[in-house]
Formats: C-alpha cells, sequence, structure tokens
C-alpha cells in the first residue's frame, strides 16, 4: 500500500470550518510562523526516516478550502493579500518536506473538501497557482451527502486534470453500510433515506465504491491516481473516542461517547469485515 502522511497543523483535527493553530503556535509573528511550519514539518520528516519510512507522498494541510493556520492563513475575508500569506506557508511545509526526503521523490499533496464544487477547486488553486506554490498532487474530500452527486465530482476531476495538468487523487471518501448507531455519539450521516440512488445497506456500499473507484480509473490519461476511505475501522468500542481531553474544545465531542463515522466503516459494529472490502480486490 501506499503511505500518505497527512499534516494538519493543529493540535486537533483540521476541516474547512476549523483551521486552529496550535496554541503554542498562537503568539507568533507571521515570519516566525512560518519558520515553525517549516521546522515541525521537517522534524515529522525526520521522525519517519529514523523510524525507516518514507512516505510516497506528504499532503500539506487538510481540507484548506479556507486556508489553514487561522487568521493568518485564511484564504478570504481578509485584506486582498490572504493568498499571498497562505501561500509562503504552503511554500514553507513543501520546502521542509524536500529538504528532508532521504534522496526520495515525494509527491505534494494539496487538499480541498468538497470534490463536487468546481468553481471552488479554480477559484482556489487558480489563485495558489498564481502565487508559484509547487505541488504535484490535487487532493479531494468526497462524501455524496454534503459534496453533490457523483457526476459533477467527474466533471471537476476532467475540469482541473485538464486546467492544471495535475492528477487527481481522492484522499477521503466513505459511505454508510448502515443508518443505525452503534455508540453514544450521533452519527455523522444518520438518515435512512437513499443517497443519490444508493441505499444506506452494505450493498449500496460496495456499488459506491465500485462506481467511485471506476471513475477515477477511467479518467484521462491515467491521471486518476485511486482513493483513500476514511475511515475503515472505526468500531463503537465501549468507552473509544476519536477525540482527547485536549481536542474537545476543538471538537465538540464529549468525552469516550465514540465517534461520529462507525456507521460507514468497512466493519461491522462487532469487527466482522464487509461483503464492501472485496471491492478494493476486484478494483485493482
Amino acid at each position: 500500500m501506499s503511505f500518505l502522511v497527512d499534516i494538519h497543523y493543529s493540535d486537533f483535527w483540521a476541516d474547512p470550518k476549523i483551521q486552529s493553530k496550535p496554541k503554542d503556535w498562537e503568539t507568533l509573528t507571521f515570519d516566525n510562523l512560518k519558520q515553525k511550519v517549516y521546522d515541525y514539518t521537517a522534524e515529522i520528516m525526520q521522525a519517519h526516516q529514523a523510524a525507516g519510512i518514507v512516505p510516497e507522498m506528504v499532503q500539506i494541510g487538510n481540507e484548506i478550502n479556507g486556508g489553514m493556520l487561522w487568521p493568518d492563513g485564511k484564504s478570504w475575508g481578509q485584506d486582498g493579500k490572504e493568498f499571498e500569506r497562505l501561500s509562503q506557508l504552503l511554500k514553507a511545509g513543501i520546502q521542509a518536506v524536500h529538504d528532508n526526503n532521504s534522496g526520495k521523490e515525494i509527491q505534494i499533496i494539496l487538499h480541498l473538501a468538497e470534490a463536487g464544487n468546481n468553481q471552488t477547486f479554480r477559484w482556489w488553486f487558480d489563485e495558489i497557482s498564481a502565487q508559484g506554490v509547487d505541488f504535484d498532487i490535487i487532493g479531494m474530500s468526497y462524501y455524496p451527502w454534503w459534496h453533490g452527486p457523483i457526476e459533477q465530482v467527474k466533471a471537476n476531476m476532467e475540469d482541473l486534470i485538464a486546467r492544471y495538468n495535475k492528477p487527481v487523487l481522492l484522499v477521503e471518501t466513505a459511505f454508510p453500510f448502515t443508518h443505525e448507531n452503534g455508540d453514544s455519539l450521533a452519527n455523522s450521516y444518520s438518515s435512512a433515506n437513499p443517497i443519490e440512488g444508493y441505499q444506506i445497506s452494505v450493498n449500496g456500499q460496495a456499488q459506491f465504491l465500485v462506481d467511485i473507484m471506476s471513475l477515477v480509473n477511467e479518467l484521462p490519461n491515467n491521471m486518476g491516481l485511486g482513493i483513500y476511505y476514511w475511515e475503515p475501522a472505526w468500531l463503537p468500542i465501549q468507552g473509544a473516542t476519536w477525540s482527547t481531553n485536549a481536542g474537545m474544545e476543538y471538537s465538540g465531542d464529549q468525552w469516550g461517547l465514540g465517534n461520529s463515522w462507525e456507521n460507514q466503516a468497512l466493519f461491522d459494529f462487532e469487527g466482522n469485515a464487509l461483503p464492501s472490502l472485496e471491492v478494493f480486490k476486484q478494483q485493482e
């Protein structure tokens, strides 16, 4: 399997709505913040080198539609220099990867959510390209109940490949095998209604995987690199949680209630592998 390192640059999970700086970085000047991004990224790369594991890909930020390390790296709503600052932070992280790559060619991913939203992707990557940010892969998140029908994702991917001549990678996707809840935390998707024609069932999950893998595999010029399923192994174990006490203030989750994605795993609530897993063998 390929190894992708996803750096969030936050004390907790970062996504389009939450891009909080680590607490220890909150009072840094912008120049010092750039240096911290470089140093922290270099430290991560060196730790992997020391363990004898060098990734094939590194993702600088997670779902950074709105930028990262707010407010310094926010991509909208300030003074017209948002992308100038964001690009400097991205370049610092990218440079640290290249300076600590153990002689291996590591691919850099820039990752946005909303895979069906072509307008967002064009706006963001036009701005980043104009700032001279050097990256290799366009990463996307696709959750069909949030991000639109699969046809929109296909159209967006094809347009981005033609516009930027970069491959695309679906770095997050999932589909529910049940509408039931396995723990005390509400599910991210809980409706029993179909999603764009897919039933909420194991068969529906498997068919979604077949369709999204086929879409990526059939993109022009072999520019579809594949998918990462997030997160296949969530299990509703008593007392388990996806967050920590340190992360509670960011996530809003209550400690020990579980997580909101277990009904989208590739294992049932008892930990048995679902037939959906077979799709990964069939689509190789």
